[in-house]
């Protein structure tokens, strides 16, 4: 993936199981509440690596992780936010343009739960 974009991870699970609000890579607040959200990104070239990947909160970027290293095959990088949601808000994480990570999806993870409601 190098183009710039949602990533969408294909693959949701909730629990207990119920009715998903993510959507292909985007997460609708169900209510409002005060959410936890993670994502960790992982690249793997075979030249130069580089990711910057956003988390976006109805449109705006609002935390971000970046790797910019030449000296080695594999980079990680994990970010943790708490938001204050209004039902019907989205969160989702967001690869900028120019950048790539490995599109084994494994590697690439978006997870969110409400830590309590408002």
């Amino acid at each position: 993936m190098s183009d710039q974009g949602r990533i969408r991870h294909p693959k949701f699970e909730t629990f207990p199981v119920s009715p998903s609000p993510f959507s292909p890579g985007v997460f609708t607040a169900p209510r409002a509440g005060v959410y936890v959200f993670a994502f960790t990104v992982y690249s793997s070239v075979s030249a130069r690596l580089y990711h910057k990947v956003q988390l976006i909160w109805n449109g705006t970027p609002t935390a971000g992780a970046f790797e910019n290293n030449r000296e080695d095959n594999e980079d990680s990088a994990t970010q943790l936010v708490v938001l204050q949601l209004q039902k019907g808000d989205q969160v989702y994480v967001q690869l900028t343009s120019g950048r790539k990570l490995c599109d084994y999806l494994a590697y690439n993870i978006f997870t969110g739960y409400m830590l309590y409601p408002l």
